[in-house]
């Protein structure tokens, strides 16, 4: 009775000063929008953290812009910054740039910036996955006049526009020669300026940001006065705060929990398309686990059907591979491996495996809308020991976590969610190129045949080719198992009734909030 007493009072609590946020936050109207997420964001240069964080990107997507951004409902990359593009000799692009574009703080935007932004990232990105990705397909690029950027791709890239969605980031807030910002206080890590659809306002100590709209915005007005981030852990707390209209937006609802949004008089589900799998890596620098026998026998003894239905209440598919259904390389064909506990168990016997323990590294969970994960794992840990394998779990917060698994490969088994980017590109998580310390290959996954089905298929723009290429790829995979392909979750978003038009952006979320409007 206690402690039920204790956690209402917890949830009252931050419920109230939640309250008192909305009440104090920017222009709050009907023409504002509030949203909640889980984590705070860090800092807010959109180079500066060493991995890539969806929360992250949303905030990114309201206040910077890239050359082009790819559209989901079109498939196909649309202009932003750009206005034209020439296809040149010798993998040469030239740009177009718009000349009616400014910085939020009234600088003129010109291909001084989208020069600098490449060099930037090129140097001084804080992941080395990005830094060398983009090094190994830019040779060069360099400015012809205030408006037009010509770029020198190497001969291996076939769709440059893969490179195009890069956020632009302002030129003369940085030193050129040692880019870094002239003023701490006024760095891009503590005060962004972009050219998107809001501005930055403040930041305050328990990590909320507001925006407000940027009147002076090229393209239009967004409809929407202002926008305001909150940092809410608690799931319940972050869905009674939405239910009582403290707030209005909830980003992804936990399909646990869908039911009683339903129900809900005033708010609206909006499900959009999941570029997110829940996979189990293998480390194969532990000698045990090149064994691909043994990683078979994991994945036929768990029973990850089961596990989605009764944690995800079903919302969700089983993966073959590591591309969703929504994805254009997606394989039909590819089949998932089917749980047959017997056999798992037959297995590990004919390769003379007993009384084997394996230590699983996975991301602490303290917050009840990610408590499926957590249930996961306990499954998990429950089906090995059905087939002879013990499973000790690693629990680590998510900075420690990222150490073992990028940078130090302290884990024999990771239970890892990956989220693509619109141009879902796997490379780098099993090309040999990205095992590194700091690289997204983190289960040191190599195979000359896959890394020369990646580098045909980048080169090619046949597109049959290229699926031809891909399937090849994703059957490969599938066989060697460096990974358990579990579960794609479908995504909900719970929003108030009274936005409409809410078009989402299945990876940067806000995409097109200029489209976003109040019916009172």
């Amino acid at each position: 009775m206690y402690i039920q007493i204790n956690s209402y009072m917890k949830t009252f609590t931050i419920l109230f000063a939640s309250i008192l946020f909305y009440m104090a936050g920017a222009t709050a109207n009907s023409q504002s929008l509030h949203y909640t997420e889980r984590n705070a964001i860090g800092p807010l240069n959109p180079y500066s953290q060493t991995t890539v964080r969806s929360n992250a990107e949303r905030f990114n997507s309201l206040i910077y812009e890239g050359l082009k951004r790819y559209d989901h409902n079109e498939n196909e990359f649309r202009p932003v910054l750009a206005r034209g593009i020439s296809e040149m000799s010798g993998n040469r692009v030239r740009i177009q740039l718009r000349n009616d574009v400014s910085w939020h703080d009234g600088t003129r935007f010109t291909s001084r910036d989208v020069v600098f932004t490449y060099n930037y990232i090129r140097q001084m990105a804080a992941s080395e996955t990005i830094r060398n990705w983009y090094n190994s397909a830019l040779d060069d690029v360099s400015a012809t006049d205030d408006y037009t950027v010509e770029f020198a791709f190497n001969n291996d890239v076939s769709d440059y526009k893969l490179f195009l969605d890069a956020w632009i980031i302002p030129s003369h807030l940085f030193d050129e020669d040692t880019m870094q910002p002239l003023s701490q206080q006024e760095s891009l890590a503590r005060q962004p300026v972009g050219t998107g659809p809001f501005k930055f306002g403040n930041r305050n100590m328990q990590g909320a940001i507001n925006m407000t709209k940027n009147e002076q915005h090229y393209v239009s007005n967004p409809f929407l006065s202002s926008v305001a981030m909150q940092r809410t852990p608690d799931i319940d707390t972050r869905i009674t705060m939405l239910r009582v209209e403290s707030t209005d937006l909830l980003i992804d609802l936990p399909p646990a929990r869908i039911s009683e949004i339903e129900a809900t008089d005033n708010i609206r589900l909006e499900p959009y398309q999941s570029y997110s799998i829940i996979t189990m890596g293998f480390n194969l620098e532990r000698s045990l686990l090149q064994d691909q026998r043994l990683r078979h026998a994991i994945i036929y003894g768990t029973n990850r059907q089961q596990m989605m239905d009764q944690w995800y209440a079903g919302r969700g598919e089983l993966l073959a591979g590591p591309f969703t259904q929504g994805a254009s390389n997606y394989d039909p064909e590819l089949t998932p491996f089917e749980y047959n506990r017997s056999y798992a168990r037959e297995m590990l016997e004919e390769a003379g495996y007993n009384n084997i323990e394996l230590d699983l590294l996975v991301r602490r969970v303290d917050d009840a809308g990610e408590r499926a994960l957590q249930n996961v794992t306990q499954d998990f840990v429950e089906m090995m020991e059905e087939i002879g394998i013990r499973i000790n779990v690693v629990n680590r917060v998510q900075d420690d976590r990222d150490q073992d698994l990028y940078y130090d490969r302290n884990f024999d088994l990771a239970l890892v969610q990956w989220t693509f980017d619109p141009t879902y590109d796997i490379a780098p998580l099993f090309h040999s190129d990205f095992v590194f310390e700091g690289g997204t290959n983190v289960v040191s996954y190599r195979n000359e045949e896959v890394d020369s089905l990646f580098e045909r298929f980048f080169r090619t723009d046949d597109s049959t080719r290229r699926t031809l290429l891909m399937n090849n790829i994703q059957a490969i995979i599938a066989e060697d198992a460096p990974y358990m392909f579990m579960f794609s979750v479908d995504n909900h978003a719970a929003i108030n009734t009274r936005f409409v038009n809410t078009i989402i952006d299945p990876f940067y979320f806000f995409s097109d909030i200029e489209e976003w409007q109040t019916i009172y």
